[in-house]
């Protein structure tokens, strides 16, 4: 699950790239709008978030070889 996680994210970083890419071209990128900043802590709370988890199934696991060693 934490791969399709991963591979999902992938493809939201492309179209949110995409989004941001083409907005800056449009001309208004000196226009400060909402929605932008939204979606950008949107995708970094998504990022971070896996991020964490995924530290959190590794010390997980670590914290189960140390319970089986006792």
């Amino acid at each position: 699950m934490l791969k399709d996680a991963r591979d999902e994210l992938k493809v939201a970083q492309k179209a949110h790239l995409k989004v941001l890419s083409d907005f800056a071209q449009s001309g208004q990128g000196d226009a400060v709008n909402p929605l932008y900043i939204h979606a950008e802590d949107q995708m970094m709370s998504a990022e971070i978030f896996l991020d964490l988890l995924s530290e959190l199934i590794t010390t997980n696991k670590e914290l189960q070889e140390i319970k089986q060693q006792l």
